[in-house]
C-alpha cells in the first residue's frame, strides 16, 4: 500500500487550514494549492504515549518502536516523560511544544534543511 504526502505545490512547506482532512477533501483545494505525492519513503514522524496517560498500554509502545527499528523512513520518540493535562490524557502545553520541536528538528535533520 503506498503512502500519501501532502505538499504544498510551491516548495514552501506551509499548509494552511484549507489543507486537512481526507485525500478526497483535500482534492477540492485549488490544484496550485497541493500535490499528492505517492512516495512510500516519506518520513514518518510519532511518539510513544506517556507511561503516565490512562492510555498508555506496553504492548502498543513495544510496537511502535518495533514499526521505527523495522522501518528505516520511521522516527519514534520516546514521550513516556511529556507532561499531560489534568485528564491524564493529552500533553500539556509544554509537552505539544517538546514533540512539535522534536518533528522539526528531526524532519529538518532528514531532509537536510
Amino acid at each position: 500500500m503506498p503512502a500519501y504526502g501532502l505538499l504544498p505545490a510551491d516548495g514552501s512547506h506551509q499548509l494552511d487550514h484549507r489543507s486537512r482532512g481526507t485525500k478526497d477533501g483535500l482534492n477540492q483545494n485549488p490544484p496550485e494549492r497541493i500535490q499528492w505525492v505517492d512516495a512510500p519513503a516519506l518520513p514518518i514522524f510519532y511518539g510513544t504515549i506517556p507511561t503516565a496517560s490512562l492510555q498508555y498500554n506496553s504492548v502498543a509502545e513495544q510496537a511502535q518502536k518495533d514499526f521505527a527499528v523495522n522501518d528505516a523512513s520511521a522516527y519514534c520518540r520516546d514521550n513516556s516523560a511529556l507532561p499531560l493535562l489534568d485528564d491524564d490524557l493529552y500533553f500539556d502545553a509544554a509537552g505539544c511544544i517538546e514533540f512539535g520541536e522534536w518533528v522539526v528538528s528531526t524532519f529538518e535533520s532528514v531532509v537536510g534543511a
